[in-house]
């Protein structure tokens, strides 16, 4: 009888993760048959192939997020999603960087009146300090958190920081960014980099 519980349990186990993968089949697919050739060989660099990943990168970020989300997993399967992207740039000799950050709320069954929580996400291959800027008017409260490689974090700010419209504003390696979000609702931003050869793409996404 344990035995049977066990294999029901693995079973579970394969069909999630069949279920996440899902999620990098187009991407897998681009990876593939892009005919980088072994790194001994001289590399042509066809711009269409990064430009082809890039978007299909910025589609998939917040389709992960979101099936995180509705399996109750917060921002969990971006994390891993992120992590499987950068493995499988890093085998097509691509350098892949990001920084993403999530909000979500303590209380999902009540987000307009429960703290919100900012999550970051550090994988710009190095450990990085990190300002978040909430904004409501003239009121600010600006935290900040230092995030090894290849992790998260997150910063909490009170529910009376914030109000129905607000502006976050993140900051990190000389770099800034403010947006305009709604009180209530989950949403991503990623800055994200794909370097090969010289050929450079970087590009923000938001969901």
């Amino acid at each position: 009888m344990v035995e049977k519980g066990r294999s029901l349990q693995f079973a579970g186990r394969r069909r999630m993760k069949g279920q996440f993968f899902i999620l990098g089949a187009v991407l897998l697919c681009a990876l593939f048959y892009i005919g980088m050739p072994p790194p001994e060989a001289i590399t042509m660099v066809f711009t269409g192939d990064l430009s082809y990943l890039h978007r299909n990168i910025g589609e998939e970020f917040p389709k992960a997020l979101n099936f995180g989300v509705n399996q109750s997993r917060s921002c969990n399967d971006l994390l891993n999603f992120t992590r499987f992207i950068y493995n499988k740039m890093r085998e097509r000799r691509i350098n892949f960087t990001a920084a993403w950050l999530v909000t979500e709320y303590t209380d999902p069954d009540n987000p307009l009146n429960s703290n919100l929580n900012v999550i970051i996400g550090n994988f710009l291959g190095l450990e990085t300090s990190f300002t978040v800027n909430i904004s409501v008017g003239s009121s600010e409260t600006i935290e900040s958190a230092l995030i090894s490689d290849n992790s998260t974090d997150s910063i909490l700010f009170q529910a009376s920081a914030i109000s129905g419209i607000y502006n976050l504003t993140i900051s990190f390696n000389n770099y800034e960014k403010k947006i305009t979000l709604s009180r209530g609702k989950i949403s991503i931003y990623s800055k994200i980099e794909l370097n090969r050869a010289g050929e450079i793409i970087i590009d923000e996404i938001t969901g």
